[in-house]
């Protein structure tokens, strides 16, 4: 994929899939086997005909997401029509378009300072954040350096990689079940949970339990709808909340 990127830059996509295998063979000078193009045509194939990517160059949502996060407005991007593995190469993209950008801007200190941070959250993290590698996985070892932060959500925990989920520093935490998943939770929180095992196991929907490194104990929480906060924001009247630039 690297050798593909490098010769035909943004275009390798479709190059790759509209290529013929003999012709990928002879424009590599026969480095790379046809049978490892005939795996990367079928996938490429794949990802083109799921409708998910645009064929058309002069379509950059991706460019137009980066754009309005740095605006410092919040992008939901629906993917409950997709399959998983469309949801998650949607995802990988915007992850890492993102934290790239954010690097990017970060030698260019005046540049940098007028970037608002962005906050990526993903549904079912333990499918990205199970091994050490990959663009979230970057995010949450590095990303705050950046600007970059990570919501991850998840209700088995359990299956996130040890080192990732020592990073965050801050958790939500609702009705877990299952008592691996609590006991994951209550190792890494920053607060002693041994207590609360039972109110973790029994909590009702709509309430949580915060722990973060300034908080002395846990701190019980009660989340309201998404419309409602949508409502209170647009409400006359309303303050901002300040940014503290010393957290950066």
């Amino acid at each position: 994929l690297y050798a593909l990127a490098g010769r035909y830059n943004e275009r390798w996509l479709l190059r790759l899939a509209r290529m013929s295998i003999d012709e990928l063979v002879y424009e590599f000078d026969q480095k790379i086997h046809e049978s490892t193009f005939g795996v990367l045509q079928r996938r490429a194939e794949r990802i083109l005909a799921s409708g998910i990517v645009h064929t058309d160059e002069s379509v950059a949502v991706t460019d137009d997401v980066l754009a309005r996060l740095q605006r410092g407005m919040t992008v939901l991007v629906d993917t409950s029509g997709l399959y998983e593995y469309e949801e998650l190469l949607v995802g990988v993209v915007l992850a890492r378009r993102i934290l790239g950008r954010y690097k990017a801007c970060y030698r260019d200190r005046e540049r940098f300072s007028q970037l608002p941070p962005v906050l990526v959250t993903m549904e079912e993290a333990q499918r990205v954040l199970r091994e050490r590698q990959g663009a979230f996985a970057r995010i949450a070892r590095e990303g705050r350096k950046f600007k970059v932060g990570l919501c991850a959500i998840t209700q088995q925990p359990r299956l996130i990689q040890d080192e990732l989920l020592s990073q965050f520093n801050t958790f939500f935490i609702l009705g877990l079940a299952d008592e691996g998943d609590r006991n994951i939770i209550r190792s890494s929180a920053k607060q002693d949970l041994s207590k609360l095992e039972k109110e973790i196991q029994t909590l009702e929907a709509g309430e949580a339990l915060i722990t973060y490194p300034g908080a002395p104990f846990a701190i019980p929480a009660s989340i309201h709808w998404y419309d409602d906060y949508l409502e209170q924001i647009d409400a006359p009247g309303r303050r901002s909340a300040r940014l503290d630039e010393d957290f950066y």
